[in-house]
């Protein structure tokens, strides 16, 4: 994915992000250090996503800054399901849907760790403003548990145009 729920995008963006990188001899020293600390924890947590890049994240929010039109991004993750709005202006803002692969299983631990941070639906870092998106059982209009799926599970997904040219999602989801 490209956008992350808040806390986790959060996280991977202070380990991508190079503190202390000024030409002054100690600061230099230190930041060398604090920066080898950074990706000795990001290769242990498995940091991949955009937020740990701090360059081709500067790139995504110059980006945004410059849109007039919302962008769409489609996605997946190994782990779980979920939907996100991450603007860097007023003007134009990213929508992104992330699917989980079929047959995916989540160890309890790991989901718990997940759910717990679930509770934080909205950060601002790196130049953007994130938030999560509700999702709605198919069946009954009922919200979805933070917001994130973590079973099988399809989606009918419907943009609706509101008067401000700002697109509403509405995500109904079957089988949950």
């Amino acid at each position: 994915p490209i956008i992350l729920p808040p806390f986790i995008g959060f996280v991977e963006y202070i380990a991508g992000v190079r503190f202390l990188q000024q030409n002054i001899p100690p600061l230099r020293w230190l930041g060398r250090r604090v920066a080898h600390i950074q990706q000795r924890l990001a290769g242990r947590m498995s940091f991949d996503h955009w937020p740990a890049y701090a360059q081709t994240w500067q790139e995504l929010v110059q980006l945004l800054s410059k849109r007039r039109h919302d962008i769409v991004a489609l996605s997946g993750d190994v782990h779980f399901s979920y939907a996100v709005e991450a603007r860097a202006s007023r003007r134009a803002r990213m929508l992104q849907l992330v699917s989980t692969p079929l047959e995916n299983k989540l160890g309890t631990q790991a989901e718990q760790l997940i759910i717990r941070q679930a509770f934080i639906t909205r950060a601002w870092y790196g130049g953007l403003f994130m938030r999560m998106l509700s999702m709605m059982r198919a069946d009954n209009n009922r919200p979805i548990p933070h917001s994130m799926l973590f079973q099988n599970a399809l989606a009918y997904v419907t943009f609706k145009q509101n008067n401000a040219g700002e697109y509403l999602v509405q995500q109904d989801y079957l089988a949950v």
